[in-house]
């Protein structure tokens, strides 16, 4: 059969056919595997750099054929020797770095990511290749990483919306087949217990583009974090139970978390109702200190309360991507990040988000706690948030009240806010 289905074929291409029913039958049917051994890479090897419009459905199922039928190290080869072409047109080299992104991720991804970028027409032909496998039944989606994921994530949601599947019989279009195919990706992420696809799902919600797939990432970033909460559970030995029973050594990051947001209760109310003018630390004259002094005048303080119980405070412990917290509390392997922004710091709105999830809570050490402290001098030095709420609050217990909202928007619920309050002298 392969002494004439070879021939059959290239005459075919050579005709720029769009449809070669044998070459369907070679990437679709698993019964064609030793025939597509014996044909396919010859066919790939000698298809013309510059394809016709009419060739690219050819071509297609040829890359489909090269990743179902042929070895990985075979496949694999024929990705880099197509690659390695100079005069290789858009699309032809668009479906072989899609090929090589199936087959070996972390190779190939940046390179796709780098030549797909925003261009429409280049994403669409990555999306008929995505298409084309979808075909096959099996549903041939490999164990991409997530940074995989999140790539095909932000460039196939926009062109695509959830499903809706209506009662009895309906037309199916490509596009229900690829939001179907997006879900599948984002309950991927959600399925995984990882500190990075905590990271992706919380960057996917930030991203503008997928506001059509905002409930469905939603649910995802909630059922990730309880698979997540799941897989890096550790029951307390008898002595961290006793100790924490007995107010002494924390037994988890939960626990050190608790003990730290009582500490700044405490020492909330000892600067508002003690007789001792600590709120001085805070101020200059009638103006607010800068951020880094503040954030020392609290320090001083909370490393006092805690030193007692054998655990530290610092200041700027580091953190994912090399990003540094106000302030780390430590204790028996674990610790919370502070962030604290004075009422006055431009990036107030956002560092809840950008800073204190994004990256400080990503740390294993943290398993997802931590902390947002703002400083509030009377609330003339604070702006509004730029799109949420018109006016600013009118009070600490109101602005805690927004940015707890702005939390619950986000996927991390176990990151607190508290609103330090230095009165004026």
């Amino acid at each position: 059969m392969a002494r004439v289905a070879l021939p059959f074929i290239k005459v075919e291409v050579a005709k720029k056919r769009g449809y070669v029913p044998v070459l369907h039958n070679i990437a679709h049917d698993p019964d064609y595997v030793a025939l597509a051994d014996l044909i396919v890479p010859e066919l790939i090897r000698g298809f013309p750099a510059r394809a016709h419009k009419k060739q690219l459905e050819t071509l297609c199922q040829l890359v489909v054929a090269a990743l179902l039928r042929l070895d990985k190290d075979t496949a694999l080869t024929l990705v880099a020797e197509k690659l390695s072409s100079q005069t290789l047109d858009v699309a032809q080299r668009v479906y072989w770095l899609g090929a090589g992104l199936q087959l070996e991720p972390s190779l190939y991804l940046e390179q796709t990511r780098q030549y797909v970028g925003k261009s429409q027409l280049r994403g669409t032909h990555l999306v008929d290749l995505l298409h084309a496998l979808r075909r096959e039944k099996s549903d041939p989606r490999p164990d991409w990483p997530v940074a995989v994921l999140g790539f095909l994530i932000q460039l196939l949601g926009p062109r695509t919306s959830p499903r809706i599947w209506a009662s009895g019989a309906h037309w199916v279009s490509p596009a229900m087949e690829l939001g179907e195919f997006v879900e599948g990706l984002i309950m991927t992420l959600a399925g995984l217990p990882d500190d990075d696809a905590t990271h992706a799902l919380t960057s996917l919600l930030e991203d503008t583009r997928l506001e059509g797939w905002e409930n469905t990432l939603r649910r995802a970033a909630f059922d990730q974090q309880a698979i997540r909460r799941k897989a890096h559970f550790q029951p307390a030995n008898v002595p961290s139970v006793f100790n924490t029973l007995a107010n002494l050594k924390p037994a988890n990051a939960a626990d050190l978390w608790a003990l730290t947001q009582e500490h700044l209760q405490q020492l909330i109310r000892r600067i508002r109702d003690d007789n001792t003018n600590d709120y001085k630390q805070y101020w200059a004259d009638s103006e607010p200190k800068c951020e880094n002094d503040c954030r020392d005048a609290l320090l001083s303080d909370l490393k006092l309360c805690l030193r007692q119980l054998a655990v530290t405070a610092e200041r700027e412990g580091s953190y994912v991507d090399d990003k540094r917290a106000d302030i780390t509390v430590s204790a028996e392997g674990y610790s919370i990040p502070i962030e604290i922004k004075c009422e006055s710091n431009p990036d107030l709105w956002k560092g809840l988000g950008a800073q204190l999830i994004a990256k400080y809570t990503r740390d294993p050490a943290s398993d997802g706690f931590g902390i947002y402290l703002v400083i509030w001098f009377g609330g003339t030095w604070q702006k509004s948030h730029p799109t949420r709420w018109r006016y600013p609050p009118k009070s600490p217990a109101e602005l805690r009240e927004r940015l707890t909202a702005i939390i619950r928007r986000r996927i991390d619920t176990r990151s607190s806010c508290w609103c330090w309050i230095a009165p004026l002298p």
